[in-house]
C-alpha cells in the first residue's frame, strides 16, 4: 500500500530541492520513532512501578492474582506475566485493578509534569527534604510549643502544643525519596462532651531552602480545612541537633471570625520541662516588636516594683517618652458624628500613612538567642526589689 507521504514526494520532487525532500522524511521518520518510543517509554514506566511496588510487599505472582480475585477483577497468569515482562501493550484495566491491589494511587502513572500540581516540585538543588541530609537530619525529632492564642477574645491564653519532625517514604510515588514529615497537635484547653481535651491536629512537610536559609513547615488539617506554614531561621548544626527556635506562623484565627493571621511560635526540644519563670519570658517573647516596645504611662508604672528607683525615675524622665494618639474608625466617628463610615475609614488610612505602625514583623537572630538563653538559665526576669526575687531555678533537661 502506497503511503500519502511517499504519492506526495513522487508527485512534487521536481519542484523542491533535495534537502527540502530530506528534511520532510526526516520528520515524518523522527515522528513515527517518537511516537513508539513514548508508547514503548510509557509502558516501561508503568511496569517499574508497579514491579517496584510487588517488590516492596514481598509479593508473588500468585499472591497478586489471588488478591486480584479477592477483589473482583478478572486477570489470569498468562496476562500477568506478559505485563511484568513488558510485552505487551498495557490496557487501563489490568493497570487499574493492579493500582488497586497493591494500593497504588493512579496518579503516580501521570508523568511528572501533569502531577506537579497535586505534589511538590521541590528541586533538591535548592531545597533540603532528605532526613539524612545534615541539614535536616539536625531537626529531627520531638518538640514542645508554645504560643499565644489567635483568638481576640483570649487575651492571655497560651496554647502549648507538641511538634515531631520524623524520617518517612511516600510509597504511593515510585523511587521517591525519603522525606521529613511533620506532625503537630495542639491543646485548645477546651473539652468535649465525655471531659477529654480537644485537641488540633495536623500533618505535613518539613522543608529547608538552601539558598535562603529558612526552614518551612507546612501543615495540614483535613477536618477544620486548614492550611498552616509556620518558618524558622535556618542554620546547620554539625556537632549537635537544633535544640529550640523561634517561628513565624501563618495561620487561621480561632474564635468566631476566622480572618488570615500571623504569630510569633517558639518550639523547644522535648524533654524539657519550663519554669514558671522561663514560661513568662519566653511568653514575652512571643510579643510581635522590631525591636522597640511602646509602654503607656500607667504600664510603667507596673513595672516600678522590678526597678531600681534610681532606674525608673530616669526612664519615667526621660526625653525617650512621646506622646501618642490611639485611633481607629469608631474613635474617629465619635469625635465627629457627622462623618460617614466611608469617610471615617478614609481619614483612618490617611492618618495610618503618617503613624509609626511598620510594614514588616521580623523573627531574626537576637530572638533565638533569648530562647537559647532562657532554656539554658542564661538571662533571666528581673525579680522584686522587695526581697521576693524571681530567680530561674537550675532545673534542666530531664
Amino acid at each position: 500500500m502506497i503511503k500519502l507521504y511517499d504519492i506526495f514526494v513522487n508527485s512534487v520532487h521536481r519542484h523542491f530541492p533535495s534537502y527540502l525532500l530530506k528534511y520532510f522524511k526526516y520528520e515524518r521518520d523522527y515522528a513515527n520513532m517518537n511516537g513508539k518510543k513514548d508508547r514503548t517509554e510509557q509502558n516501561r514506566r508503568v511496569v517499574e512501578i508497579l514491579k517496584s511496588h510487588i517488590a516492596q510487599k514481598g509479593l508473588k505472582q500468585s499472591d497478586l492474582l489471588r488478591m486480584c480475585e479477592t477483589k473482583g477483577y478478572s486477570l489470569n497468569q498468562s496476562e500477568l506475566s506478559r505485563i511484568l515482562s513488558n510485552s505487551v501493550s498495557l490496557g487501563l484495566y489490568p493497570v487499574l485493578a493492579l493500582a488497586d491491589v497493591l494500593e497504588i494511587d493512579p496518579a503516580v502513572f501521570m508523568p511528572e509534569e501533569r502531577r506537579s500540581s497535586s505534589i511538590l516540585d521541590l528541586s533538591p538543588e535548592v531545597f533540603a527534604v532528605n532526613p539524612e541530609d545534615r541539614a535536616v537530619k539536625s531537626y529531627l525529632g520531638k518538640y514542645s510549643t508554645l504560643f499565644h492564642s489567635t483568638d481576640p477574645q483570649e487575651r492571655d491564653k497560651i496554647l502549648h502544643g507538641r511538634l515531631i519532625l520524623y524520617p518517612k517514604h511516600d510509597t504511593t510515588e515510585t523511587m521517591a525519596e525519603p522525606y521529613c514529615a511533620a506532625y503537630f497537635s495542639v491543646d485548645t484547653g477546651m473539652k468535649d462532651l465525655q471531659g477529654n481535651p480537644v485537641l488540633k491536629k495536623y500533618q505535613g512537610r518539613f522543608i529547608i531552602s538552601k539558598h535562603l536559609d529558612v526552614a518551612y513547615c507546612i501543615l495540614v488539617n483535613n477536618e477544620w480545612g486548614e492550611l498552616s506554614f509556620i518558618e524558622f531561621r535556618h542554620r546547620v548544626f554539625y556537632l549537635k541537633n537544633v535544640e529550640c527556635r523561634v517561628g513565624m506562623a501563618l495561620t487561621v484565627s480561632a474564635g468566631e471570625k476566622k480572618v488570615p493571621t500571623a504569630h510569633k511560635f517558639i518550639i523547644y526540644r522535648e524533654p524539657y520541662e519550663l519554669t514558671e519563670a522561663q514560661e513568662k519570658l519566653l511568653v514575652n517573647e512571643l510579643k510581635m516588636t522590631t525591636g522597640e516596645i511602646h509602654l503607656k504611662a500607667e504600664e510603667l508604672e507596673h513595672a516600678k516594683d522590678y526597678l531600681e528607683e534610681k532606674t525608673f525615675n530616669k526612664l519615667r524622665k526621660s526625653r525617650l517618652e512621646e506622646s501618642y494618639y490611639v485611633l481607629n474608625e469608631a474613635i474617629l466617628k465619635y469625635l465627629s458624628p457627622q462623618m460617614s463610615r466611608r469617610e471615617a475609614r478614609g481619614l483612618f488610612e490617611l492618618l495610618k500613612g503618617y503613624s509609626d505602625e511598620e510594614y514588616a514583623m521580623y523573627v531574626n537572630e537576637e530572638e533565638d538567642a533569648v530562647v537559647y538563653s532562657a532554656l539554658h538559665n542564661e538571662v533571666q526576669l528581673p525579680g522584686k526589689k522587695n526581697g521576693s526575687d524571681l530567680v530561674l531555678d537550675d532545673r534542666s533537661h530531664r
